[in-house]
């Protein structure tokens, strides 16, 4: 249905499989829709597994879109998220340094800072492409 064969691979072989019996009903077309969502960022993989188990607990069907706005998730706008990244990099000067510096595990508490200030709204892969452009 033309979704990411990454990710949906990722989503059958651990959320889907994890509830086998009742990810059989699951939809194929409201998966790849979840998948689809995903993909373009405008959820972000803990959303999506939120709503895809929301898919599967509620017989397998549904819209992906509807799920995810009564889950209250909704996509971050890109100067939104432009602003928290700055915001945790001025506010965390010397881990950014180090960040710049190669220590590739200061980047992780550097994300978490930004999920923290987005109360997890912010698109993980999304945050790590700012920080990268932001290194440079």
């Amino acid at each position: 249905a033309g979704a990411d064969a990454r990710l949906t691979i990722a989503r059958a072989a651990n959320e889907a499989a994890a509830k086998a019996d009742a990810a059989r009903s699951l939809d194929p077309a409201a998966f790849a829709a979840l998948i689809g969502l995903e993909a373009a960022g405008t959820l972000s993989a803990t959303q999506s597994k939120a709503v895809l188990g929301e898919l599967i607990v509620g017989g397998g069907s549904g819209n992906p879109s509807e799920i995810a706005a009564r889950l209250g998730y909704k996509a971050m706008g890109s100067s939104d998220l432009d602003a928290a990244v700055d915001a945790v990099i001025a506010g965390n000067p010397a881990e950014w340094e180090r960040y710049v510096g190669g220590d590739e595990k200061v980047g992780g508490f550097l994300l978490g800072k930004v999920m923290k200030a987005t109360a997890g709204r912010a698109n993980g892969k999304l945050v790590a492409e700012a920080f990268a452009a932001r290194r440079h």
